[in-house]
């Protein structure tokens, strides 16, 4: 059996990597907060949560982490594999494609599983109140984990068909999306129709939802109207689904690492997908030009034509789809909580990917040697952030001015609908412009973060995941445990109505944009200062 010593030789790889223990402990204390909240903070305006809701509220994020965790891990799996060239020397070997593909699933959610393992007895906590079954936790944790290995496996499918790891973490975070998002409200709807309706083949989809067995757990909407399945009828289907995705991938590294003859003069459509994506000689001529006059490290991460389609296919198409559905469900979908909801969607995974292509430039030319070519070039430390600035713009401008058309579509309609025209209702129109603002500073915030990392980081996931951690994460962080802190107290001095909720919004202003301003001036004073000697250094894996 040749699968046990791929998993091992992985194994050993990451066993000698610093910092091993570290995302263990910082997810228990993340699932500590997150069970902080959702059982005090209700309590606080008189709105206790019951132990089950709590549980399940508790398992549901932490189940949307891993839904996306598992498609960042193996996202670059293989395509790594393609660029560095190694692939074919293990396919030299007596190992098979899925052999590979298998080793490279579980080596990598293997240190992922125990993480969110490590979250369990954290999110037990509720138990201690009762009404809630230790059954019904080992459940939740089943659920956790398949919904880990669905993941992986979809981002190891999408790694197995390119080399760029940018693109199949993309494609694979727009399909988990999918799963998680659109598919229930299929469910929903054909629900609703009934079993005569058109669109009863959608109660078929609720299969591949990973969240649905969630609330199955406690025998809340577990399949919809129809009553297809149990609980272990749906972690089967999506745990088959995942393995013909591996095997898929198995198959799809065999194809691509052995050579084949071309025929004559014909382009297979991956030489075709390249010249479209460089264009023709006059193209690619006419535009080296004209970059090469603006700034030469733009052109050099910019040479590749519609980089901005990916950002503008992750934020265009949940708002399509949902769209699609208000068009087709008039009565019943609900399209200011809808468009909320699509809005919020739309700027994490925008800002998510962000995180991924802001450090990606710059790594990718220290990792193939070509950053010392850029050092023997007169080009100053302050043209090669105005380079990274100006790739980051065209890559997302798009995208951002579709983000923030929505967010402000949104508020409007907010503002004028004449059901819910309150108070309340204009103060969440108005509100509506933080995230809006926000948005715009972690773009330049993320620019020169991304930049800053990639520096100092040897591969893009950990480039990637500091970033994200410095920029996104740790003003939430903060925010948790100020926002306890100051509840308890106001519990504990008994103020009037409970903690003032404007206080929370002010911490979340605070920390939000302060955290943005204080990396803005520290990352760009160094870049601006010491990016040549920065990247005089060796890469380290």
């Amino acid at each position: 059996m040749t699968l046990l010593p791929i998993i091992e030789r992985e194994l050993r790889v990451k066993a000698r990597r610093k910092g091993l223990r570290s995302p263990r402990v910082i997810t228990a204390v993340v699932a500590l907060l997150i069970v902080t909240w959702t059982v005090f903070v209700p309590q606080w305006w008189g709105l206790p949560m019951p132990p089950q809701a709590a549980v399940a509220t508790c398992f549901s994020l932490l189940t949307l982490v891993a839904a996306f965790m598992g498609a960042r891990l193996t996202a670059d799996s293989v395509s790594e594999e393609y660029r560095e060239q190694t692939l074919g020397l293990l396919l030299l070997s007596h190992l098979k494609g899925w052999e590979v593909a298998t080793g490279k699933l579980m080596s990598n959610t293997v240190t992922a599983g125990y993480t969110l393992m490590a979250t369990v007895p954290v999110l037990s906590i509720p138990l201690l109140r009762g009404g809630a079954e230790p059954v019904a936790v080992f459940k939740l944790a089943l659920v956790m984990l398949n919904t880990l290995v669905l993941s992986a496996a979809i981002g190891l499918f999408f790694s197995s068909r390119t080399s760029d790891g940018r693109r199949a973490q993309t494609l694979a975070t727009l399909l988990m999306a999918f799963l998680m998002f659109v598919l229930p409200s299929l469910v929903a709807m054909a629900a609703i129709q009934g079993p005569t309706s058109p669109w009863r083949w959608a109660a078929l989809l609720c299969f591949l939802c990973p969240t649905l067995p969630i609330y199955g757990v406690f025998g809340v909407g577990m399949s919809s109207a129809f009553d297809l399945g149990g609980f272990w009828t749906f972690l089967g289907v999506q745990q088959g689904l995942a393995w013909l995705l591996v095997f898929a991938a198995g198959r799809g590294i065999t194809r691509r690492s052995v050579d084949r003859p071309v025929g004559g003069f014909r382009l297979g459509w991956r030489q075709r997908w390249g010249l479209w994506r460089l264009g023709g000689t006059a193209t690619r001529s006419c535009r080296r030009r004209r970059m090469l006059d603006r700034n030469p490290f733009e052109w050099l991460v910019c040479r590749y034509r519609w980089r901005a389609f990916w950002p503008l296919l992750l934020t265009g198409l949940p708002l399509a789809i949902f769209s699609a559905l208000a068009v087709a469900f008039p009565d019943e979908v609900e399209p200011i909580s809808v468009g909320l909801f699509v809005v919020v969607l739309m700027h994490v995974l925008l800002k998510f990917q962000m995180v991924s292509d802001s450090v990606v430039p710059l790594l990718t030319e220290r990792r193939e040697g070509t950053a010392e070519l850029l050092l023997s070039t007169p080009l100053s430390n302050r043209e090669f952030m105005a380079g990274q600035w100006g790739a980051m713009r065209s890559q997302f401008g798009p995208a951002v001015a579709v983000t923030l058309a929505a967010t402000g579509v949104l508020a409007v309609l907010i503002f004028l609908d004449a059901e819910r025209s309150t108070d309340l209702s204009r103060t969440v129109a108005f509100l509506l412009g933080l995230p809006a603002v926000g948005l715009l500073f972690d773009w330049w915030t993320l620019t020169w973060v991304g930049m800053w990392c990639a520096t100092w980081r040897g591969t893009s996931r950990k480039a990637a995941g500091n970033t994200g951690a410095f920029v996104l994460i740790l003003p939430w962080v903060g925010l948790f445990i100020l926002g306890s802190v100051y509840g308890v107290l106001a519990v504990g001095i008994a103020l009037r109505n409970g903690p003032n909720p404007w206080v929370f919004l002010g911490l979340w202003i605070v920390l939000g944009f302060g955290g943005n301003l204080l990396w803005t001036v520290l990352t760009r004073r160094i870049l601006k200062y010491r990016l040549r000697p920065l990247l005089e250094k060796p890469v380290e894996s």
